[in-house]
């Protein structure tokens, strides 16, 4: 370890005592903690489970800090529609941002005690980890479950260093990052998105429902999981010959940018591609998806996080297959193998007529015995909450 590494580690020891003596004085003289939720996308949002926990209990107080992305761009949906969604699920929402004046706000002002952040990145410097961890303590889980080991390369030094505690998915998540990941702050809890598994009883009646879920990987140096340039147009083509099933539609937020970004498609065509889902289906953009997953028959699609996701419902995947993809976690290589594959549309036709159409899943005990080796974590909003109150060794009155 280099001197300036010991540097750090000792001044993030000292921070951390400090902060650890404040907060347990504060629970000891009777006050709650106050949690905070940072967000900037309502489509990321999935610790729902975690803040209506929080509210119950008689240690924490958690609240909601909006506030838009610094890239206007990346703003999958405006800031004000952000507040309105945020208002209408979670009973104390705080603005982060004055837009009268287009200014961010500090952070340090709404005094968090706890900070979680809904990612790493497009943060202010009066909102960013860095300036943070100086007066809360920080604690993560991604919000897509089996995040790429990239993506944690990429932002190790300026965002998982500063944390408290990194709450992951599973051992093999762990296994897999534990040759760089140097920081001992890993807790493994399973994921808040997986808690609405724990009180849904499987419903036997037919399901008619099919998910096409396309990622937005088109463009270079990305993760190359998109068959869009095979399986889009096919896909919507099938759907309009198969109304016997209902559709729904379910693209990732950035599709749309994509396509206009590589000029794989004008702005007109692109909305008339989504225009013609809607006619024949449901088109989701919305962050609470698992309603529609538990209720469909079969998920088609090349996204990375939804193969986990989806598993629990025991239903089939088509999994839409790109030969350059690249940074599969280690779950989801393991899941992979359970699921039908497609590299083209040829493929893809093929295992359209016998999984939907003569209902032959013939991968469906395979499915099963890799959920239950894979021993998913639920409950996971209860685990982190304890593993809190672990770290600050209180205890609710």
């Amino acid at each position: 370890m280099s001197l300036k590494d010991k540097r750090r580690e000792i001044k993030k020891f000292l921070r951390s005592k400090f902060l650890f003596l404040k907060l347990k004085l504060k629970i000891l003289l009777g006050y709650k903690l106050r949690v905070c939720f940072f967000v900037q996308e309502t489509q990321k949002w999935n610790a729902q489970s975690l803040y209506d926990k929080m509210a119950k209990s008689n240690i924490f107080e958690p609240f909601i800090l909006v506030s838009p992305m610094l890239d206007e761009n990346s703003n999958r949906n405006s800031y004000k529609d952000c507040i309105k969604f945020f208002q209408n699920n979670c009973d104390c929402v705080e603005l982060g941002y004055d837009d009268n004046i287009k200014s961010y706000i500090d952070i340090k002002k709404f005094k968090p005690d706890i900070v979680f952040f809904q990612q790493p990145w497009q943060l202010h410097n009066k909102q960013n980890p860095k300036h943070v961890s100086k007066f809360a303590f920080i604690y993560y889980f991604s919000y897509a479950i089996c995040d790429s080991p990239n993506f944690i390369k990429m932002n190790y030094n300026n965002f998982f260093v500063l944390l408290k505690k990194y709450f992951i998915f599973n051992q093999a998540e762990v296994d897999e990052i534990k040759n760089f990941y140097k920081a001992r702050n890993l807790a493994i809890v399973g994921h808040p998105k997986l808690d609405i598994y724990d009180n849904y009883s499987q419903n036997n009646s037919p399901k008619n429902t099919i998910i096409f879920a396309p990622h937005h990987s088109l463009h270079e140096n990305s993760l190359y999981y998109s068959t869009f340039d095979w399986s889009g147009k096919y896909m919507l083509e099938w759907a309009k010959s198969h109304l016997e099933f209902k559709y729904i539609f379910k693209p990732h937020p950035w599709l749309k940018f994509r396509l206009i970004q590589t000029k794989r498609m004008t702005e007109e065509e692109v909305e008339n591609y989504y225009q013609e889902w809607a006619k024949i289906g449901e088109c989701c953009d919305d962050g609470d998806y698992f309603d529609i997953f538990m209720n469909s028959k079969c998920l088609i699609t090349d996204c990375g996080s939804f193969l986990s996701e989806y598993l629990p419902t025991k239903q089939p995947v088509i999994h839409l297959r790109n030969k350059k993809a690249i940074n599969y976690s280690a779950t989801n290589r393991l899941i992979m193998q359970r699921y039908y594959k497609a590299y083209n549309a040829a493929e893809l036709e093929k295992l359209l007529d016998e999984v939907l159409i003569q209902n032959n899943d013939y991968k469906k005990l395979e499915r099963l015995e890799i959920l239950e080796a894979l021993n998913i974590q639920t409950n996971a909003s209860t685990k982190i909450i304890n593993e809190i109150k672990k770290d600050l060794n209180i205890f609710e009155y």
